[in-house]
């Protein structure tokens, strides 16, 4: 636990115009919050405290789906993904071509 400690005036009255302040010492109690953040110098992917999380969203990420989607398009030796492994998919994540084959069955049924 960290404690913070801090000054603040308090206005006491106005003497002869001029006016007389005293300072109030408080201490604070903070917690232990630490946020961790890493970010990949090669595609700009970030993790806060271990977990990645979508630069464009927000959002919670799969480490696991990035690997697809980004990391084994570029496959630099410089990634930071810890599930990326080159040359390999995660079969039950998303990826390009289910992607692609879920807007081709969308054009497909516009067409009819």
């Amino acid at each position: 636990m960290l404690t913070l400690t801090f000054f603040y005036e308090e206005k006491i009255k106005k003497v002869n115009n001029i006016e007389c302040i005293r300072l109030l010492h408080m201490d604070k109690d903070l917690s232990d919050l630490k946020i961790d953040r890493e970010e990949c110098h090669h595609c700009g992917a970030i993790w806060l405290n271990g977990q990645h999380i979508w630069s464009g969203t927000g959002k919670l990420g799969d480490p696991q789906t990035l690997s697809n989607l980004v990391c084994g398009i570029s496959n630099s030796p410089k990634c930071i993904n810890p599930s990326h492994v080159k040359g390999h998919i995660y079969g039950d994540k998303d990826t390009w071509e289910k992607r692609a084959s879920f807007i081709n069955s969308k054009i497909a049924k516009q067409e009819i």
